[in-house]
């Protein structure tokens, strides 16, 4: 019923006891494919909070769906029914939404929104509706409202501009191989985190961005869900003075150098010498 694959990694006993006892609650109340019908009505019965839930899928153990209901993520590895006992999920809908990667459920970003993979972004040709009011011979046409981009999109872009990478050529991202479609699904997780506030997600991008920056870290929109807890003590790494190599530090209103050799002198040159690192 349950691959120690999976429930035995760190990074699943790192998760609170209370998170593991709702995966495992899910996972004996799912259907042959995996599907959750009531997530809801469980965390009620075992009275689970909803951090817990939001855990499971900033994690990727379970992907969830605008209907309500979820599908656990690798429940191929934990189960094998035969065939002859094998009954499809009624969820049909929600299944033809995930792609099958090593007997672990994606959900397909391209087939949520009806765009085939690998064409995120089709240029289409819109409709002009002409108005029915006539003046001198000639039609008034009604402006057109511009269409404002989805949150998932806007969150995406707004993460490239903190990582620098946003309006570059395509060679940029070509030898960089950063792929657009790769960060939409996060994106989407991040901002069930944040109850769809897109300001909210962006915050916590902008919080973790600026700490690792500060850290000379390697980020991405992942680092928000292993900082989650951690979100409002990350502070950026504070700057350091220096006098020609030499620490300086401020001591009873002064400052003063702390030299190779050990010894304490005070310092008396002017600030503009001072380099901060």
């Amino acid at each position: 019923m349950f691959s120690l694959k999976i429930v035995d990694t760190d990074d699943f006993l790192d998760m609170p006891p209370t998170t593991q006892n709702l995966y495992f609650h899910l996972c004996m109340r799912a259907d042959d494919d995996g599907f959750v019908s009531n997530p809801k009505k469980i965390m009620k019965i075992i009275n689970s909070a909803d951090d817990d839930i939001k855990v499971l899928i900033s994690k990727q153990y379970v992907i969830p769906f605008e209907s309500g209901v979820c599908v656990i993520r690798h429940w191929k590895i934990h189960n094998l029914i035969r065939k002859d006992r094998y009954a499809e999920t009624e969820y049909k809908k929600e299944k033809k939404l995930l792609s099958e990667v090593d007997n672990k459920y994606i959900l397909d970003y391209g087939k949520q929104n009806g765009i085939p993979i690998g064409n995120q972004c089709p240029h289409r040709l819109g409709k002009v509706r002409l108005g029915k009011v006539r003046k001198e011979n000639t039609l008034e046409i009604p402006p057109k409202k511009k269409k404002e981009k989805p949150k998932v999109h806007q969150l995406v872009n707004y993460f490239f501009e903190l990582k620098g990478w946003a309006n570059k050529d395509k060679d940029f991202y070509k030898k960089k191989k950063i792929i657009y479609g790769r960060f939409t699904s996060s994106s989407k997780q991040l901002l069930y985190l944040c109850e769809n506030d897109l300001e909210e997600a962006k915050k916590c991008l902008s919080k973790v961005g600026i700490w690792a920056d500060s850290r000379k870290l390697g980020w991405s929109i992942e680092t928000v869900f292993k900082k989650w807890y951690e979100l409002d003590l990350l502070k950026p790494k504070e700057k350091k003075s220096y006098w020609k190599g030499q620490r300086v530090f401020k001591m009873g209103g002064k400052q003063y150098v702390l030299a190779h050799n050990g010894d304490k002198l005070e310092y008396n040159g002017s600030q503009n010498e001072l380099e901060w690192k």
